[in-house]
């Protein structure tokens, strides 16, 4: 005899509304409140219940939307979103911001909803984020440090005028700033953009990598594939710094230890 006590719903049968059995089971669900900007700068911010977390580390919020709305685009176009959890106070204005609004319109704009900028996000709808300088997110090391001489802080303009193999050591955290003149309007209904072609090397401190957790041995574009060949121990044996020696004694004088970060982890 089949099992009375068991009910199986089929989304493709007749009379089953999978939507609606979802929403009626799944409770209690969140609501994430999600704003996006075009890649114009127009705000959206709609209301979305099916919504959870993927993963604690690293944070992954998910959420998923019913059809090719504007949130959907607007994270298609920018990369970013701003998910915001709000009161009960502010049901009325979460339940209005659902209507169904024309593609473009800005909801909060409409509904009088006060917004300010996001600490991370761009406030233009581009990515990569725009940093925050008045904003410190803190003091302590992040990441395991690459043991060796980095670039230090300051005019490194000297370092960047040519493709060689005089280039900046940058440790994790670290910013390049570029400043070049500002070129003329671009023609109306065009919209510029910037593309940055750059040469150089990364290397991070995968421990499933090879000379992960040292700065050395130098990158050179005599030996395009870095650690195929035996590599020198030794800083003064390195072919890089026999070949610019004086850029140790201007630039690459900001020696990292990773003692910090690996205290850390061993609960000094």
């Amino acid at each position: 005899m089949p099992d009375q006590s068991r009910t199986v719903f089929d989304p493709d049968d007749e009379g089953v509304n999978a939507y609606k059995l979802l929403t009626a089971l799944v409770v209690p669900r969140p609501i994430a409140w999600v704003s996006t900007l075009s890649p114009e700068g127009k705000g959206n911010l709609a209301p979305h219940s099916f919504f959870t977390v993927a993963s604690g580390r690293p944070p992954v919020v998910l959420f998923s939307s019913l059809g090719r709305k504007d949130t959907v685009r607007n994270i298609e176009a920018t990369g970013e979103f701003v998910l915001s959890f709000t009161s009960e106070s502010l049901i009325d204005e979460i339940n209005d911001s659902s209507a169904p609004f024309e593609h473009g319109d800005d909801e909060a704009e409409q509904l009088g909803i006060a917004t300010e900028a996001s600490q991370t996000v761009s406030p233009r709808g581009e990515a990569p984020e725009t940093p925050d300088y008045g904003r410190l997110a803190n003091t302590a090391q992040r990441w395991r440090d690459l043991e060796g001489y980095h670039t230090r802080f300051g005019d490194v303009r000297e370092l960047l005028t040519a493709v060689d193999d005089r280039y900046v050591i940058m440790n994790a955290g670290d910013e390049l700033r570029l400043e070049f003149p500002e070129r003329p309007a671009p023609p109306a209904g065009w919209r510029r953009d910037f593309v940055l072609i750059g040469d150089g090397w990364e290397k991070d401190g995968d421990f499933n990598t090879e000379f992960s957790q040292t700065v050395l041995p130098l990158p050179s574009h005599a030996r395009p594939a870095y650690g195929a060949e035996p590599a020198p121990r030794a800083l003064e044996d390195d072919p890089v710094y026999q070949a610019h020696r004086e850029d140790w004694e201007r630039f690459h004088t900001r020696f990292v230890r990773p003692e910090r970060f690996v205290d850390g982890l061993r609960g000094r």
